[in-house]
């Protein structure tokens, strides 16, 4: 019976091939975690860099209506800057007085079509009260942009605008 308890002693430690296993197997679980993470990292910042393409060009529609750019021209007859965005949901841009049209990166959509217009020469929206939400995403990721009637711009990331 002493032999028994004596043997039993001698076999509860862990052998060094049993410790190699578990550190290789929480090394690999470590690896996957931190490629997903990585990943989701990557998409929310190219997220935010269309976002912000996007909200250039929202400001560079109402910088143009209030300065008035271009609008001598003859292809600008009823004196409207209308940034529109998510026409096949992949388009957006700048129509009226000069026209402009750009295209999201692989991957990126609108939800859904938006579109508002700055007037010559103060720049009003033509949405007399509240906001307009201009909503991109790629994946299960969104961003936000509001347009507010008094023609402030906001980024607003993954927040709804509450429009």
């Amino acid at each position: 019976m002493f032999n028994a308890i004596k043997n039993y002693k001698k076999n509860q430690g862990v052998t060094l091939i049993e410790l190699v296993v578990v550190i290789a197997i929480i090394s690999i679980m470590s690896v996957v975690v931190l490629v997903i993470v990585s990943k989701q990292t990557r998409t929310k910042k190219d997220l935010e860099i269309e976002a912000r393409k996007v909200l250039a060009v929202i400001e560079q529609t109402r910088n143009f209506s209030l300065t008035g750019k271009n609008a001598g021209t003859n292809n600008c007859t009823n004196n409207v800057f209308e940034a529109a965005m998510g026409g096949d949901h992949t388009k957006y841009g700048i129509s009226g007085c000069n026209s402009v049209v750009y295209n999201l990166s692989s991957g990126f959509t609108f939800d859904s079509s938006v579109s508002f217009a700055f007037s010559i020469p103060h720049g009003k929206l033509d949405f007399g009260s509240g906001c307009k939400d201009v909503h991109i995403k790629k994946n299960n990721q969104h961003y936000h942009i509001c347009v507010y009637s008094n023609g402030e711009v906001e980024l607003k990331g993954g927040q709804s605008c509450g429009c």
